[in-house]
This record gives structure tokens, sequence and C-alpha cells, in this order.
């Protein structure tokens, strides 16, 4: 899809947000979080790593958490035979790599137009949705996702002093 067609036809003050495919849902990302959009080459497992984080990733010598929602949420399907493309996020002096399906493009999303999240839907890191068109645009929130990040690998995994992966 080109970006063309993911586009906010609302007349509010609109947020642009980076919009991603994951498995069955589209993803609004709020386009100031994103750091960086990029193909990962590989993806270092980690045996012990707990549901959520795939493993380590690097972009330019710096490591990156790498973050599995299919594993958080085993309804998202299985993953694409293609390589994720990761979106890059960073909180608190760590760097955090989103995997995703593909990007869809750009969207202006009217924050005072979005519906309630379905509370099976992404949990609490959905904070808000959005029709758009014969899509609905699940609106991810940034912090709270990266908080559970943090909490869950602890800060040895996420901190932003590790050279590389």
């Amino acid at each position: 899809m080109d970006a063309s067609t993911v586009r906010s036809d609302t007349a509010g003050a609109t947020v642009p947000h980076v919009v991603a495919e994951l498995g069955p849902i589209w993803l609004a990302i709020p386009a100031d979080e994103v750091v960086e959009l990029f193909i990962p080459e590989r993806i270092l497992a980690l045996p012990l790593a707990p549901d959520g984080i795939a493993g380590l990733c690097h972009l330019r010598g710096r490591a990156a958490a790498a973050i599995d929602l299919r594993q958080m949420f085993p309804e998202l399907g299985p993953p694409p035979a293609r390589s994720p493309v990761a979106v890059g996020l960073e909180s608190n002096g760590g760097f955090y790599a989103l995997l995703v399906d593909d990007i869809e493009g750009m969207a202006g999303l009217d924050h005072s137009g979005a519906e309630t999240a379905p509370p099976t839907l992404l949990g609490r890191f959905a904070n808000g949705v959005h029709p758009h068109g014969s899509r609905t645009l699940v609106r991810l929130d940034v912090a709270c996702l990266l908080t559970e990040a943090e909490r869950i690998s602890g800060p040895a995994l996420t901190r932003g002093d590790r050279q590389s992966a």
C-alpha cells in the first residue's frame, strides 16, 4: 500500500502516526515517538528471554531489545515468512525495536475522535482505535509498552550503555 492511501480525512487537528501492519491489525504509532524504521539483519535469540522479548538486534552499533507483541498476544497469528520490519523507539536511555510485519505509511489522526479500545485488543498497550475506511487503526501507547518491556527484560538488557548485539 502506498502512503497516499493512508491519510486522515478528519477536519480537526491531527497528529502524525506511522501505520504498521501486525497480523490482522494496523498499529498507529505516534511519529514523534519513532526514532527509526529499519530491517534488522538478524535477531540474536536469548534463550531465557521473557515472552515479549524476541532477542537483540542492532542498528549502527547500537543494541536494541526486540519487542515481539506476537509472543504476548498469540491471537495475532504466526509471523509472515519474510523478515520483520523494526520500529526503533527510545525510552529512559534504552533502545527498542518493535517488530512489525510491514509499514503501511503515515496517517494524521485526530485523538479527540478516537474510540475506546476493547480490552482484548492489545490489552493496556492500546489507547484508542480510529475507524479508517475499511480498517481500524489501533493507537499504540508507546510509553506503556516500553515501561513493560523494561520491566520484563530488566535494565541490563534495555539500557543504552551496551554497545552492540
